[in-house]
């Protein structure tokens, strides 16, 4: 299992102090004021931010594959993890409308793919791109999806579902149709397993 990608929250650091330039009354100036007071700066106190377990769960349960996924995709170890890391802040600060949501994994797969094409532009302009980059030039988005999952990932319906947050009957379908559309022989080939 990687290291964790799941963001921690570090505590909150006390502001810097200012400037020795400055003389005490600047000092004083810099901190935040009590109401009642015009002299006494607020007493600074760390915070802790505590992760909800079910997101620390579902960041654990899914991080590998994403990162394999988003490997696959970007053709670089530290750009994909990078891209994984994004991905699950973002899902972070979207976790209680990810729970809203018929299935957070869909939600989730959602900010991976928005965050793996904000990495691809930035890679395409110095010329680098992922091995299956041809499956998504060719086919829709969620088809070339589900043809990395199951053929690149190596992943059966149920678990390639249950990572894009859909039915394994979309996945069935989205397989299907991408067969349907890649040249005979390049299907073929994905079919067989080769």
């Amino acid at each position: 299992m990687t290291a964790a990608l799941c963001p921690e929250a570090p505590p909150c650091a006390r502001p810097a102090p200012p400037a020795a330039t400055g003389d005490a009354r600047d000092a004083v100036r810099e901190q935040p004021r009590r109401p009642d007071s015009d002299e006494a700066p607020w007493p600074v106190a760390e915070l802790h931010i505590q992760l909800p377990p079910a997101y620390r769960a579902f960041c654990l349960l899914y991080q590998d594959i994403y990162l394999r996924y988003a490997q696959a995709r970007m053709g670089d170890t530290d750009t994909g993890r990078r891209v994984v890391a994004n991905a699950l802040g973002r899902l972070a600060t979207h976790w209680p409308h990810a729970l809203s949501a018929s299935h957070p994994a869909e939600v989730a797969w959602e900010l991976l793919s928005s965050e793996i094409t904000r990495a691809r532009a930035a890679v395409s302009r110095t010329g680098g791109m992922g091995a299956c980059e041809v499956l998504y030039r060719t086919l829709p988005l969620a088809q070339a999806d589900a043809v990395v999952l199951r053929h690149r990932i190596r992943l059966d319906t149920q678990s390639s579902a249950d990572l894009m947050g859909v039915e394994p009957f979309t996945v069935t379908c989205r397989l299907a149709l991408a067969y349907g559309s890649l040249p005979e022989a390049f299907a073929d080939c994905l079919r067989g397993g080769t």
